[in-house]
């Protein structure tokens, strides 16, 4: 088994021999480094009751309470929408969930922390990590919003396309992460 460190030089090594022209574009892009495995934990997203909104945990133990004693339903059969990383690192930015305080259970994802301080989220702190700059194999993960509801779907055209022509309105990126 390779040491971490040995993988992190032949990442560097192989971005410098893509830089020098020894090694081809190609090639380089099939050595970047992805996120790492291990860290990922899957983004659940749920409707909640009465049409009111959506709901998203990372914790299997709070999936299982939104199901049985909430009554939220999982979108799209498992409900998975993509993984964000368990815990912090460098460049990596901190998921929070806000519940919408009047208006029924709806909630929202957020990197901001203006958001987590605005009056009218209780924020219920962080469900996971995204990546600041993109890794090898992600997609960008975007949040749309439609009159106090709140989704997050991956940054690609059917989906932006799909959501807009429901009505929804992109309200911006909430980093990277595996789709």
């Amino acid at each position: 088994m390779r040491s971490r460190r040995s993988l992190l030089g032949t990442a560097a090594c192989a971005i410098a021999l893509a830089l020098t022209g020894t090694l081809g574009t190609a090639q380089a892009a099939e050595i970047t480094p992805s996120a790492p495995a291990g860290d990922l934990v899957d983004l659940v997203e749920f409707k909640t009751t009465g049409d009111a909104g959506y709901f998203y945990t990372t914790n299997s133990g709070e999936a299982a309470t939104a199901t049985s004693k909430h009554k939220f339903t999982k979108n799209n059969g498992n409900g998975v929408i993509g993984k964000l990383h368990s815990g912090g690192g460098p460049g990596r930015n901190a998921v929070h969930r806000l519940r919408l305080r009047n208006g029924g259970p709806s909630y929202m994802l957020s990197i901001s922390p203006s958001e987590w301080r605005d009056g009218k989220f209780q924020d219920e702190g962080v469900i996971g990590y995204t990546d600041g700059a993109q890794k090898g194999g992600q997609a960008r993960l975007m949040r749309f919003s439609n009159h106090g509801k709140w989704r997050a779907f991956p940054d690609d055209a059917a989906s932006v396309k799909t959501m807009k022509g429901a009505g929804w309105t992109v309200d911006g990126p909430l980093g990277w992460y595996q789709a």
